[in-house]
């Protein structure tokens, strides 16, 4: 999800998107009869987002017809069969997405939802996959991002279907819910699916904001790498502390909540592991890491503790690599081989604006640049296959495995380090730019740079059609005619649209849940959400071409 973040409100506004004549008395029936619809099928749609939430779809191993694993594929025909069952046209489309159809017409509206979820992390007071509802709100992964606004938007198509074409209404346009899963890492489901069907007319993906975001920034993905020295480069006179393990993150699009390193302290006057342990506890605080070490045989074991949040906002986490980087190499100094390296990247990790890789820009449409120091993992004697490992399914969003032979460990010479980092600039920045810069920022460190991929900026004016119309819906349901287009430094599926939008699902002032703990959606919110995009829906579908 692209939630809260960088939120800028674009300064144009958007002229009137309502339906005039017989198309405006068509919805006004359409409208009174929406609330009597919503309060039969607001059981069903709770029970629908639990049942979805109950499965497991973060992304794994490949498997035939499942691109992206079990999990994945069994979402994907939760949401095929049960819009089956509703009455829609399907397809499974090889596993990569699912679509469900309404209507009739050569044009066609898209709605966008994806059923991929980050992994869960720790820190849940209720079961992440339980789907448990307590005090009105379904607490689960993917509950708000985007199990919950998908199933919204596929029981508004019922809602359409059920009170207008049931009726004999004829729409200009068809509409179709497009569901994908690979948007947490790497948009291949839609990119697989747009290469096979032709754009629609329209679009929005219910998995951003109210009032709705026509701007999104552009995301970038960079790769460092430290050559570690071997036990012959390493010798000296004094003490020594040899990393064996350094690892941390799970995703490159998280702020990482956990980060870990063994190490081994040899040579002549080396404090004991005990004294070593003691140095480097830290308790935390606001915005710091909490560091804990401890003594397992000959190895000295330190863990750090910060907290996830999406890496769109990266300052609201607090990054555990950073803080274990910062730990050790202010424990350590010398004594641990690269610890000015280690300290730099530390530094840079910590500050989120990117000023410490030297590319903290701004622009009046969509703010200030974001860096996330999302992934660390130290690749011992196979630096090639950990490289491929660290970087698997995700252009831009790289996936870390949990376990992948030959990283995570090492201790044989010419040991690498890489680090991955995802940046969210502005929509009249440039990646190619921006590397340069980071290039600059690093002359004088042992590291090396490699830029990865690269999500240019989107942006949909505001006086488009998909504007106008989806903001005069939003105007009219919550009682703001001020409201606004927004710019955020999130990406969703609406990026893969010539004339695509984010609408929904939070409202103004909400906390943004998304990849935290604690993830929940208000069942208050499915209901209004449900409503929003049935009108935004009907609007869409029988405005006069």
């Amino acid at each position: 999800m692209a939630g809260e973040g960088e939120v800028r409100e674009n300064a144009g506004g958007a002229g009137h998107g309502r339906l005039a004549g017989e198309d405006a008395a068509g919805e006004a029936h359409f409208v009174a009869e929406l609330d009597r619809w919503l309060g039969e099928h607001r059981q069903a749609m709770i029970e629908a987002v639990q049942a979805l939430c109950r499965i497991r779809s973060v992304q794994d191993e490949p498997a035939p017809g499942q691109p992206f694993g079990p999990g994945v594929a069994e979402a994907l025909e939760w949401i095929r069969r049960h819009a089956e069952a509703m009455g829609f046209r399907t397809r499974n489309l090889d596993g990569y997405a699912v679509d469900a159809e309404i209507g009739e017409g050569e044009e066609w509206i898209a709605v966008l939802g994806h059923v991929d979820v980050v992994p869960e992390g720790t820190g849940w007071t209720y079961p992440p996959y339980g789907a448990e509802i307590h005090d009105g709100r379904i607490y689960a992964r993917g509950a708000v991002d985007d199990k919950g606004p998908t199933v919204a938007a596929l029981y508004a198509l019922k809602a359409v279907a059920d009170l207008a074409l049931a009726q004999g209404r004829r729409p200009a346009r068809r509409a179709r819910l497009v569901v994908g899963g690979n948007e947490e890492s790497g948009f291949e489901c839609v990119k697989y699916y747009f290469a096979r069907e032709p754009q629609p007319a329209l679009g929005f993906s219910p998995d951003a904001m109210f009032p709705l975001v026509n701007a999104e920034k552009g995301m970038w993905t960079f790769r460092l790498s430290l050559e570690l020295p071997g036990e012959a480069q390493a010798a000296g006179t004094g003490w020594r502390a040899r990393l064996l393990r350094l690892e941390g993150g799970t995703r490159v699009n998280v702020v990482p909540e956990h980060a870990v390193a063994e190490l081994a302290v040899e040579g002549p006057g080396a404090p004991s592991l005990d004294e070593l342990a003691r140095r480097l506890q830290d308790g935390g605080g606001p915005g710091r890491a909490r560091i804990t070490a401890r003594v397992e045989g000959e190895r000295l074991v330190v863990e750090a503790r910060g907290a996830a949040a999406h890496a769109m906002h990266p300052e609201k986490g607090i990054n555990a690599v950073a803080g274990l980087l910062n730990a050790l190499a202010r424990a350590l100094g010398p004594a641990l081989p690269r610890s000015s390296d280690l300290a730099f990247l530390a530094g840079a990790g910590a500050r989120t604006d990117g000023s410490g890789f030297g590319i903290a820009v701004a622009d009046q449409v969509s703010g200030p640049l974001t860096v996330n120091l999302g992934l660390i993992r130290l690749v011992g004697e196979h630096p090639l296959q950990g490289a491929a490992s660290l970087a698997a399914g995700a252009p831009g969003e790289a996936a870390a495995p949990e376990a992948s032979r030959g990283a995570g460990r090492a201790g044989t010479a010419g040991a690498i380090l890489y680090a991955d980092c995802n940046v969210r600039y502005p929509v009249t920045a440039s990646a190619q730019d921006l590397a340069r810069r980071v290039v600059a920022a690093l002359a004088g460190t042992g590291w090396r740079f490699e830029s990865r991929e690269d999500m240019p900026p989107h942006h949909v004016p505001d006086d488009s059609e998909i504007v106008r119309r989806l903001l005069a819906v939003y105007r009219e349901e919550a009682g703001d005619p001020a409201a606004r287009p927004l710019a955020i430094g999130g990406g969703t599926y609406a990026r893969v649209l010539r004339n695509g939008v984010a609408f929904g699902p939070l409202f103004p002032g909400q906390r943004e849940l998304a990849h935290e703990p604690d993830e929940y959606w208000s069942i208050d919110d499915l209901v209004r959400c449900v409503r929003i995009y049935a009108r935004a829906l009907y609007r869409l579908m029988f405005a006069p071409r």
